[in-house]
C-alpha cells in the first residue's frame, strides 16, 4: 500500500484531516488518542486528544497521492527534509498501534534518546518495542517517533520487558 508518513496539521485539526484521509482512496489514516480528563472551573470532562498534537500519520504511496493528501483542509505538510517527505519506520508505527490498542493507560512523555531498549515479551503489548525508564516506584516503557521527536509512555511491569542489545 505505500509507506507511513506523518502529516503535520494546523492546531486541533487532526480529527478533520483524519475524516479527509478517509475520503482519499488508497491512503490509511491513523490518529493515536488517550484519554485526558481536564477540569474546568464549573465541571470535569474526560476527552479523546491526539497522542501526537498536531500531527497525523498516513501510509500511502508518496508517488501517486502525495498531491490529494497535503491538498485537505488542514494540512500543513508531510514531515521531512525540505521538500522530500521522510518515510517513517514501520516497527514505530506499529508500536504505537499496539500501545493504543492494549487499552492500558497511557499519557504523553518527552522524548528521550537516551535509555535501556526494551522489547515486551507477553501479553497485549508483545512485540513492542521502545525504552524503558524509572518514575519514582513505577517502570514505564517510552515508543518514541524519531522523525517527530515525540513520545508516549505507558505503564508497565517490567517483568514482561527484554532487552535488546542495540547495534552500535
Amino acid at each position: 500500500m505505500g509507506r507511513w508518513y506523518a502529516l503535520s496539521v494546523k492546531p486541533r485539526h487532526e480529527f478533520r484531516v483524519m475524516e479527509g484521509l478517509s475520503s482519499i482512496g488508497e491512503v490509511e489514516g491513523f490518529l493515536p488518542t488517550y484519554r485526558d480528563k481536564r477540569v474546568w472551573s464549573d465541571r470535569t470532562k474526560i476527552i479523546e486528544v491526539p497522542l501526537f498534537g498536531g500531527y497525523v500519520f498516513a501510509r500511502f504511496d508518496a508517488n501517486t497521492a502525495h498531491m490529494p493528501v497535503l491538498r485537505l483542509g488542514g494540512v500543513k505538510s508531510i514531515v521531512g527534509f525540505g521538500s522530500n517527505p521522510q518515510a517513517l519506520a514501520d516497527t514505530e508505527i506499529d508500536s504505537v498501534r499496539a500501545l493504543v490498542a492494549s487499552g492500558f493507560p497511557m499519557q504523553q512523555w518527552p522524548f528521550l534518546k537516551a535509555g535501556q531498549k526494551v522489547k515486551v515479551e507477553h501479553g497485549p503489548l508483545r512485540g513492542a518495542e521502545g525504552v524503558i525508564v524509572s518514575q519514582k516506584d513505577e517502570w514505564m516503557m517510552v515508543v518514541s517517533i524519531e522523525l517527530l521527536q515525540r513520545s508516549v509512555a505507558v505503564l508497565l511491569d517490567r517483568s514482561v520487558l527484554r532487552g535488546i542489545r542495540s547495534a552500535a
